[in-house]
């Protein structure tokens, strides 16, 4: 059957796994296609100056880069940010013009999400174009459904100061304050960002507790934002029935402890947790009590958690293994669940003091095994019960919290995979590692660089893959990122430092002017040697060990088979009595979609760096 004798329907279906060049070249084929394109080229909008990480491999394909269309600068991602805003600039200016043009162009647009901290007036201007058009466009024009919900989320509190907004005209709004929140009269999801002390003092309205009673969504990423809002709420009486939820619990290192919000958890579908305690006097008993909060009966099926510690003395491996337990447990209660994000908060440095390579086992087994378990636990009396959707599990920065356990990471480098790619690959990585240093703040000091530094440095750019226009609970809800990297900026704790010789072959110089001395121009700032393309395939191979165990695929060494034992073969087939395997794993930027062969045999396939 031709594509156009396709009912309406089901072509808008086939249209949504279409990505946006797909798109572009199908609208200007045939003019029956043009107003179903640009209804779904239009509808999420989202501007950022990463290009799309486009997939490299079309088995089990989940069409993520669908989701938006992105408005980015060059795929290059190599070039300077001056080039990639022209773009940008270019890009929106077109997109203005179109919708002057064409009016009804407005009216398809239902989220426009800026996750990028912009820093180019031109493009500042255009994008302010792009709000006053659509702003300005009645959202029932050529159509006779009811409106279109209406979003814009502007991430950066520098780019949304800088622009002007009619916070009566979307449905979905970040506020800085109570004044903004007073006038979004048609919000149903707010994002607060009320940090300032201008907006802990602006006083209850009634314009105030109308916004708050008709709220569907309620996304709060800090602790003195929700301070604020539970101070106000408290004062009035004000209960939150909302569907989706962000909200903080924090334990500071005196005692103090987040105020919470009077929630109805019966009514919650979807929940961001960002929780933490550096009182080491409760050595995060109160997680236990704040999760009890929430009822086991409660509707959510997607949930994300954030860790959120601040303090030196929980950078050790039985606090963090604590955390995870803690969270594990919580998760097992509920049946339904089918997304899970977890980010940990690790040392930026990647030092733990007890980062032994025993406790990475344990560590490592927490979530190859106990957590799967948690997330494919089903009550009992509902025995039968069996997943509809296969779960989805993000781990932002996981790497990360690996990372931290050195010897581990020494068997990544010297003892990792021996293919054709990894093999020169982990020896550049080597040479790199052998012929820098990093800068210790706790020493005050210049120090050699180990595997745990560097394998934490490349983590945190492989996370900037995941940069959702939200919560957590949106990862999977945008396409990924295509990221470069020189090597050598590091953000929170400063540059490697090039010697132009190995480690091994010298002193330390700790002294400035030996170290100004000694300072060489590094070939590896030419990211065309080592890009972080080519580290990301050997990091996924790494991963695939525990995607693996993840999915009852690796068989182990021989010699270590137990005889006997029910899981002796481990070939994936009949994991946890038939209930189905993982949908899909995010792995710090890495991403991993799951299924089963014909003969029910588990499969994973990497998607992005094959």
């Amino acid at each position: 059957m031709p594509l156009e004798s396709l009912p309406q329907n089901i072509l808008a279906r086939i249209l949504d796994l279409l990505p946006q060049q797909d798109l572009l070249s199908l609208a200007q084929t045939n003019y029956q296609f043009y107003q179903p394109c640009c209804r779904k080229l239009y509808k999420r909008l989202t501007v950022r100056i990463e290009p799309v990480l486009q997939s490299t491999c079309h088995r089990q394909n989940d069409f993520i880069d669908a989701t938006q269309t992105v408005i980015c600068g060059f795929s290059n991602a190599k070039l300077a940010p001056g080039h990639h805003y022209r773009m940008i600039d270019a890009r929106l200016r077109t997109l203005v013009e179109s919708i002057t043009v064409n009016p009804e162009l407005a009216t398809y647009i239902s989220e426009l999400n800026v996750t990028t901290d912009l820093q180019d007036e031109a493009v500042i201007e255009s994008l302010q174009s792009l709000i006053d058009i659509v702003q300005k466009i009645d959202p029932q024009i050529g159509t006779s459904s009811k409106p279109s919900f209406r979003k814009l989320y502007v991430k950066s509190e520098n780019v949304r100061t800088r622009l002007a907004v009619d916070f009566a005209k979307w449905n979905s709004i970040v506020v800085d304050n109570y004044t903004q929140l007073a006038a979004a009269v048609n919000a149903k999801e707010v994002v607060f960002a009320l940090a300032s002390e201008s907006a802990k003092k602006t006083p209850w309205t009634d314009k105030i507790g109308l916004v708050l009673a008709q709220l569907e969504s309620i996304i709060i990423e800090d602790a003195s934002t929700q301070r604020s809002l539970a101070q106000m709420a408290a004062s009035t009486g004000t209960v939150f029935a909302p569907k989706h939820v962000s909200v903080v619990h924090y334990h500071d290192i005196d005692g103090n402890k987040t105020p919470t919000l009077n929630i109805k958890w019966y009514n919650v579908q979807s929940a961001q947790l960002i929780l933490g305690c550096d009182n080491k006097a409760c050595n995060q008993d109160c997680l236990s009590e704040f999760l009890g909060l929430i009822p086991p009966t409660a509707p959510i099926s997607s949930i994300a958690i954030r860790q959120l510690n601040k303090q030196k003395h929980t950078y050790v491996h039985k606090f963090c293994e604590n955390f995870d337990l803690i969270t594990f447990s919580f998760l097992r209660q509920f049946s339904r669940l089918w997304y899970v994000s977890i980010r940990h908060s690790p040392p930026e440095n990647g030092i733990l003091e007890d980062g032994l390579e025993g406790n990475y086992l344990r560590r490592r087994k927490l979530f190859t095994e106990t957590l799967p378990d948690a997330i494919r636990h089903v009550k009992k009396g509902n025995a039968s019960t069996v997943f509809a959707v296969h779960p989805i599990i993000v781990f932002p920065n996981l790497l990360h919290s690996f990372a931290c356990y050195e010897q581990a990471m020494n068997n990544l480098l010297w003892n990792g995979c021996k293919c054709e790619h990894c093999t020169p690959t982990l020896e550049l990585l080597d040479e790199f590692l052998m012929s820098h240093q990093y800068y210790n703040s706790q020493l005050g000091r210049l120090k050699d660089l180990t595997t745990s530094q560097l394998m934490s440095a490349i983590a945190g750019k492989l996370s900037e893959r995941m940069n959702p226009g939200g919560t957590d609970l949106d990862i999977d809800n945008f396409p990924l990122c295509k990221i470069e990297w020189d090597l050598h900026t590091v953000p929170g704790w400063g540059p490697f430092r090039c010697l132009g010789h190995h480690v091994y072959e010298g002193a330390e110089y700790d002294e400035d002017e030996v170290e100004s001395k000694h300072q060489v121009e590094c070939k590896f700032k030419n990211s065309n040697i080592l890009p972080l393309s080519a580290i990301a395939k050997s990091i996924s191979h790494y991963w695939e060990n525990v995607v693996r165990r993840m999915i009852f695929l690796n068989r182990g060494d021989a010699e270590d088979i137990e005889i006997g034992k029910a899981d002796e073969l481990n070939d994936g087939g009949t994991d946890y009595g038939g209930a189905p395997v993982l949908g899909k794993i995010g792995l710090n930027g890495v991403v991993f979609n799951l299924g089963k062969e014909l003969n029910g045999t588990n499969f994973s396939q990497n998607i992005y760096d094959t």
